[in-house]
């Protein structure tokens, strides 16, 4: 899929690799999708994230995920500068005393760096439809005693 978006040609390529570092005792992972899946037409970005190192993506069994909503990256009239975090779930896996994944700060600060990656896939790309229908599919982990928030991959997201 990611081929034929960029127009590359199926029968020219060859196998790839991608290398990054390893993440050892993840504080937190999760994904992004810069698009709000929930309400078409709509700002938003869809933040699934998990304490540890389990799957957010393919979780175990009975494993439930912090699923966000985060409005962040616009300034209108409506919502002036505010940002907004709207939790539709909580993970089931935190340790006692801890109430959620990710802080909102955290949550805030993710999203307007996505916006930024966001905006500058879509006007590079010369995507034509509206900007809030275009999406990005992120994956990002969280390690080390100040949280520090890795991206490890980006693609177009098609739902």
């Amino acid at each position: 899929m990611e081929r034929e978006f960029f127009g590359i040609e199926q029968a020219s390529v060859g196998m790839g690799i991608l290398c990054h570092r390893n993440f050892d005792n993840e504080l937190a992972n999760g994904v992004v999708i810069t698009k709000n899946l929930y309400r078409p037409d709509y700002r938003g970005f869809v933040i699934n994230a998990q304490y540890g190192e389990t799957s957010v993506v393919i979780p175990p069994d009975s494993v439930l995920c912090e699923q966000v909503i985060c409005y962040s990256d616009k300034n209108d009239s409506f919502l002036g500068n505010k940002s907004i975090v709207e939790y539709l779930s909580y993970s089931n896996m935190l340790p006692k005393g801890m109430n959620s994944v990710l802080r909102d700060d955290e949550i805030v600060q993710l999203t307007r760096d996505i916006s930024v990656i966001k905006q500058r896939f879509y006007q590079r790309k010369g995507i034509t439809g509206p900007y809030y229908d275009y999406g990005l599919d992120l994956e990002f982990k969280i390690v080390g005693t100040n949280r520090t928030i890795y991206l490890k991959q980006i693609r177009p997201f098609n739902d």
